[in-house]
């Protein structure tokens, strides 16, 4: 073979090489880690300043029974009570706080009391904390970031992959699952000896459905 033609074909497969080869965004868009969805936490926090003598003020204790409202919906781990050292009154209103967390289903377990060295001639409160996690996708861009008119490049767009992401990570109810916060329960072994036991004798191991759309276990 003549050299000019091994030289042809040396250039038709670099070419063919070059137009197979892809950057490395584009292989993160195709495997699916272009936008991925991420977990940060949140601390959220109340301060208590009203102690008086020791008891809760009526505006006071509805800020905890809210406060406790949003750890029960979206809190992990415990919530810590921080009461300045040598402080009577907030040692008191911790007693009446236990009452109300007790109240809306919060186990002792889950209740941290510790103190801290409040900082001399400044307010020392009696802080409440508990954390949350949020699920996000970073990085994502708006629509209108983005020059439609731009068709030099056939490579997607920044926010390629967000909305769908986006709605995923809205959707999760306890963001902190996708990081192993909570322990998945023990199964019902009763449920899984009857299913296992029709599949035995060939019945259905379907549940029962309702008129209304509801299903019961059979």
């Amino acid at each position: 073979m003549s050299n000019w033609k091994t030289l042809a074909l040396l250039g038709a497969s670099m070419i063919a090489v070059s137009a197979c080869s892809q950057s490395q965004e584009n292989i993160d868009i195709a495997t699916g880690n272009h936008r991925e969805i991420e977990v940060k936490e949140q601390t959220h926090y109340l301060e208590l300043t009203e102690l008086g003598v020791g008891h809760l003020t009526p505006a006071d204790r509805r800020r905890v029974e809210l406060f406790v409202e949003n750890f029960a919906d979206d809190g992990y781990g415990p919530i810590v009570l921080s009461a300045p050292d040598g402080s009577r009154e907030a040692v008191r209103a911790i007693t009446s706080i236990r009452s109300i967390l007790s109240r809306a289903g919060v186990l002792p377990d889950n209740i941290t009391v510790g103190g801290y060295q409040p900082a001399a001639g400044n307010a020392a409160p009696l802080v409440l904390a508990y954390k949350s996690y949020q699920a996000h996708v970073p990085g994502c861009s708006t629509v209108n970031e983005h020059d439609w008119t731009d068709l030099r490049s056939n490579s997607s767009v920044g926010s390629f992959g967000c909305a769908v992401n986006e709605n995923i990570a809205m959707m999760i109810a306890k963001p902190g699952d996708l990081l192993g916060e909570r322990k998945i329960g023990d199964g019902d072994s009763s449920r899984q000896l009857t299913v296992y036991e029709k599949y035995r004798l060939g019945q259905s191991t379907a549940s029962s459905q309702e008129a209304d759309g509801s299903s019961t276990q059979q």
